[in-house]
């Protein structure tokens, strides 16, 4: 709530001044990087058209896909190109470019589609899922890039959570799922009386 209607919780109260401040720029750097994260998925989203059906086939509502906005990456650098007069720094703080040595972004995600983990109402994480038939056999699954590995991804703003875990607490019993889409329909199943959460490792 505090990030949300953007006041400052009590606990700065007891942090030195260089602390609070360094507290505040990450406020404001997850702030930035989380919008744009969350218009990357917006974009990937209106990307389905007739791939759609991909997850119909998978078993998902239209409902589900709207609502957690299920998308598809397509070939080549296509959200680079949706981003090209933002800053390449704050792109590449949102996990979904590999950045190069000369500063240049390649994206993360290229021909596959792509599922949004929500945490609190944002986009913090995600993963996506190979078209590639040879893809498929080796690396069906790609992840977000995320802090250490890759040292210019916001650590404030990118976080490998359990997919769920924000809902944990809200209801008295828990499923357990492997996978992202095991997780997926078992909330469109289950969502009302369960909290759903999944590991996806």
């Amino acid at each position: 709530l505090c990030d949300q209607y953007d006041i400052e919780p009590d606990e700065w109260k007891n942090l030195t001044s260089e602390d609070r401040e360094k507290a505040r720029n990450q406020r404001s750097e997850r702030k930035s990087v989380q919008e744009l994260m969350m218009q990357a998925f917006q974009f990937y989203h209106r990307q389905l058209g007739d791939r759609r059906q991909y997850y119909h086939q998978r078993g998902c509502s239209d409902e589900t896909i709207d609502k957690r906005l299920l998308g598809y990456a397509g070939v080549g650098n296509v959200l680079r190109s949706q981003f090209k007069d933002a800053s390449p720094d704050l792109l590449a703080q949102t996990g979904l470019f590999f950045k190069n040595d000369g500063g240049s972004l390649t994206d993360r995600y290229r021909n596959c589609f792509v599922m949004p983990y929500w945490n609190y109402g944002s986009v913090v994480f995600s993963i996506g899922r190979s078209v590639d038939p040879e893809t498929e056999k080796n690396r069906k699954y790609v992840k977000h890039l995320t802090t250490p590995h890759y040292p210019y991804v916001s650590e404030s703003a990118v976080r490998h959570i359990l997919w769920g875990q924000d809902k944990v607490g809200f209801r008295s019993q828990v499923i357990v799922a492997e996978g992202v889409f095991d997780a997926i329909l078992a909330d469109q199943a289950y969502g009302e009386t369960y909290t759903v959460i999944s590991p996806v490792t």
